[in-house]
């Protein structure tokens, strides 16, 4: 059967198989209740490029928030910070091109070593979540630490502390960079059929934010006020906090997800050995709202002994 959607080079290209028939979202055609009820009241949404093909299957809510984050804070202000970075030590801080080339690449390290979080957060949820509190720490942490970089004196000894700070800033943006295309990630691998147009909109709206933060910065550069643009980066990584405080990615918690992948690895087996899952599918449709219903230690991980299970209980959950 011929895959559905779009191939990319990191996600599968067809729903995960064995999960088609247990939720919703993992059917190649599944229509968002959020953005059923946008397009229902405005009908013109669903024709907007990009944005109305990936509503569609993630939600307009997600997609928003995504557009909002890469925007703002990869688009503009991390770009801020970069057209900044020059004049600030040359022009402010009156350093010569040989300390400036030493403190420049190590204040970049910040965007280097985003791997890093990621792998802690996937490690160590914070509040039941791997991401979204991250993400909102850094958005706080990084917004302080781009309005001190900003408010330290002009003299040549504010050099090396202003590096720090330049590393810091953006090793707080890297890091709600690197989260956020993890959670996208994950939904591309639910429906790999609109990831292109998702992530086609994400540089769309960078790409643009670059534009901007270029015409933003370069009369403040040139007018020897390169710290106004730091003023700027800090107020706009602050406006992406909210995102991440109410939760707008619809991250859910990281014992539900831990829930949603093994499910899909046992169904995906048992379908790779030629058995029959459709009475596996009901049963495990029944878990799997056990696993989003229940937030306590009485949801007990997939065991042999939760395979052998008779699958009445799925049976139960139809009826």
């Amino acid at each position: 059967m011929a895959s559905q959607g779009y191939a990319t080079d990191d996600v599968q290209e067809r729903p995960t198989a064995g999960m088609a028939g247990i939720d919703d979202e993992y059917c190649p055609h599944y229509f968002h209740p959020g953005a059923r009820r946008l397009f229902a009241v405005l009908p013109f949404a669903e024709r907007i490029p990009l944005f109305g093909e990936a509503a569609r299957p993630y939600g307009p809510g997600r997609v928003g928030s995504l557009a909002i984050y890469y925007f703002f804070g990869k688009g503009i202000a991390s770009n801020i910070m970069t057209y900044a970075r020059q004049p600030l030590f040359m022009k402010r801080y009156s350093i010569d091109g040989t300390r400036y080339q030493r403190l420049s690449s190590i204040s970049g390290m910040g965007w280097s070593i985003k791997a890093f979080t990621a792998m802690l957060c996937d490690t160590l949820a914070l509040c039941g979540y791997t991401k979204r509190w991250y993400m909102f720490g850094s958005a706080v942490l990084g917004a302080v630490f781009a309005l001190v970089l900003g408010l330290l004196p002009a003299k040549e000894s504010s050099a090396n502390i202003a590096c720090a700070f330049v590393f810091l800033t953006s090793h707080s943006n890297a890091n709600m960079d690197i989260l956020s295309e993890g959670l996208y990630s994950r939904l591309m691998r639910r429906q790999p059929r609109a990831g292109a147009a998702l992530v086609s909109s994400i540089w769309w709206f960078i790409m643009v934010g670059v534009i901007i933060a270029a015409s933003i910065q370069g009369p403040l550069s040139d007018g020897g006020k390169a710290q106004i643009g730091i003023f700027v980066s800090a107020a706009l990584l602050l406006l992406c906090g909210p995102i991440f405080l109410f939760n707008l990615y619809e991250e859910r918690p990281n014992r539900v997800e831990r829930w949603e992948d093994a499910l899909a690895i046992e169904a995906e087996v048992r379908m790779e050995l030629g058995e029959d899952v459709s009475s596996e599918q009901a049963r495990l449709r029944a878990r799997l709202g056990k696993a989003h219903s229940l937030s306590n230690s009485d949801t007990e991980p997939i065991s042999s002994q939760a395979k052998d299970m008779h699958p009445e209980l799925g049976h139960t959950e139809q009826g």
